[in-house]
């Protein structure tokens, strides 16, 4: 199922023209005092003139309207953002609706409230809060773009 949900962002990003960089899950991906306390994100995408995205690709997992995130995953996620000063996200396809995706930024989850659903510690994010992206719609950089635009005039 992951690996369903990176090859259509992956073909996103190809389609949308933009320089990216895959990186695969490997048995070591840290040195030994973060082993077990970092991931790393699934594409380093770059956005010319401004810098690099990291995105944790994952297929959505939705319970009465929110997306679910592991609690272990953020704090991972967030070690690696903070450590190479990135801006890292959660793209979240939508397995029941082809090209549909949700964007939800890191950050965001750090300071949600902490649940516990199937004796997993969790963070939730309500879909009307995350960032819709219909990807046969809009290219990756419209998407930045959209998103940004949103960003600004929700603040």
């Amino acid at each position: 199922m992951a690996e369903n949900a990176e090859a259509e962002f992956r073909t996103w990003l190809n389609r949308s023209g933009v320089a990216y960089i895959s990186i695969k899950q490997a048995p070591v991906v840290a040195p030994g005092f973060l082993h077990g306390r970092i991931t790393h994100p699934d594409y380093l995408v770059g956005v010319p003139h401004s810098g690099i995205l990291a995105f944790a690709v994952k297929p959505a997992e939705i319970h009465d309207g929110h997306l679910i995130f592991e609690k272990d995953n953020i704090e991972k996620l967030s070690r690696f953002a903070s450590l190479f000063k990135l801006t890292a996200y959660f793209a979240c396809v939508d397995p029941g609706r082809d090209g549909h995706l949700w964007w939800v930024p890191m950050l965001d989850l750090l300071s949600g409230e902490l649940e516990w659903r199937a004796e997993r510690e969790v963070v939730t994010a309500n879909l009307s809060k995350a960032y819709a992206i219909d990807t046969g719609q809009v290219s990756f950089l419209d998407a930045v773009l959209h998103y940004s635009s949103h960003v600004l005039e929700s603040a």
